[in-house]
């Protein structure tokens, strides 16, 4: 049954989304999940269906948060990925940390 609902609210949702976030959009709705994407678009349609949703950076603050990886580890990937096409708007993820070292809930 599951999957019908999906495929019903896959149908339903923007054609200008692509196929795959339409497909991840409607699961994530339907199951009570996050959605995580940096595409713009996506991040809109899901806020509109009150879908938690995050992005790459919100996945490293997430690791920082449950000590997987150290600021220093995770600024190097952030530098890495920065290095190889990746759009961000800091420089760093101590911008994201607030001023007790814990980071910002997603």
């Amino acid at each position: 049954m599951e999957g019908n609902e999906e495929l019903h609210l896959f149908s339903h949702l923007p054609s200008t989304l692509h196929r795959g976030e339409a497909s991840c959009l409607a699961i994530a709705a339907l199951r009570g999940w996050a959605f995580l994407t940096d595409d713009a678009r996506a991040r809109k349609s899901a806020r509109e269906s009150k879908i938690l949703v995050s992005g790459t950076l919100g996945i490293l603050v997430k690791a920082l948060d449950k000590k997987l990886l150290l600021l220093d580890e995770a600024d190097i990937l952030l530098h890495r990925m920065i290095q190889a096409g990746y759009h961000s708007p800091f420089s760093t993820l101590a911008e994201l940390i607030d001023d007790h070292g814990a980071p910002p809930a997603i």
